[in-house]
């Protein structure tokens, strides 16, 4: 929660075989996902823009939307971003590629 880590947390995730992953590009805000309506499109606009103004090549991007009834207005705003990446030559992979990319030696990540 709220980006900390207990070390608790942390004995769960090595456990279980899961490696933290770091975001450098994070949208939170239940104002922002609300559907529908001139509000809701200005939102989306706004987070898109907020998102694209902090993108570089390599960013990791988070949009977090806590509450279920608000996660389907993140698609128009996923969409959007990843126009504007394409746009930019900028091309998306899941945690999951990144981090295949970047194992080291003995399936470690560095």
């Amino acid at each position: 929660p709220m980006g900390a880590m207990s070390c608790a947390m942390a004995r769960v995730l090595q456990r279980e075989g899961y490696s933290p992953l770091l975001v450098d590009v994070f949208r939170f805000s239940n104002d922002v996902f609300v559907g529908g309506g001139r509000r809701g499109t200005q939102a989306g606009a706004a987070t898109v823009e907020y998102c694209a103004r902090r993108t570089k090549p390599g960013s990791v991007v988070i949009f977090h939307v806590p509450r279920a009834r608000d996660r389907l207005s993140v698609v128009p705003i996923t969409t959007g971003f990843l126009e504007w990446c394409e746009s930019r030559g900028l091309s998306c992979v899941t945690a999951s590629e990144l981090a295949a990319s970047h194992v080291g030696a003995n399936n470690v990540l560095p």
